[in-house]
């Protein structure tokens, strides 16, 4: 996660120090169990990102992929057998950024999502993040109140970072 040093802070800050610290948490107002949007360019660490943060909780991780994302039907059952497991759980939507309420099959898995997040704000220990490329392109049903609303964004890596990587992994092998 080298190299995402701003967004790891902001979840550190507004994700799990709730999780781990809720008194701490309702003094500053902030909700950890908001749904979350991880946005940036492809290739920027998004899903790693997710999956570690799912580790640092211990939670299960649950990934939607686009392909089940794109299925009403599909969705519709893959987020109640989400909903009906009994520990705690982060769920990984990947592509958000490709549906689009101009389509009825998608609009109908926005209604799906907003549905999802709605009847779980309230429940302990379900967390949502939302994978996407660009917040504009993002249907603006799931960035309302009580949706997706906090948004953390992933940046390429500089040239300085880009270097530091390389020597880091691949130094010892071309010595």
């Amino acid at each position: 996660l080298r190299g995402r040093q701003p967004a790891i802070e902001e979840i550190q800050q507004k994700i799990l120090l709730g999780i781990r610290q809720p008194e701490l948490a309702s003094r500053y107002d902030v909700n950890p169990l908001s749904a979350t949007l991880l946005l940036g360019p492809e290739g920027v660490g998004k899903k790693t990102v997710a999956k570690a943060l799912g580790e640092e909780l211990g939670w299960e991780t649950c990934w939607i992929p686009p392909a089940v994302l794109l299925n009403p039907t599909s969705l519709e059952k893959k987020l109640k057998e989400v909903k009906a497991l009994e520990e705690d759980r982060l769920i990984v939507i990947e592509g958000l950024d490709k549906l689009h309420s101009s389509d009825l099959t998608e609009r109908r898995s926005i209604y799906t999502i907003c549905q999802f997040l709605e009847s779980t704000k309230d429940e302990k220990y379900i967390l949502t993040i939302g994978l996407a490329e660009d917040r504009h392109d993002i249907d603006s049903k799931l960035k309302g109140v009580g949706h997706f609303e906090l948004h953390i964004g992933l940046q390429k890596p500089n040239r300085t970072q880009r270097t530091t990587l390389f020597q880091e992994y691949l130094g010892p092998v071309i010595k």
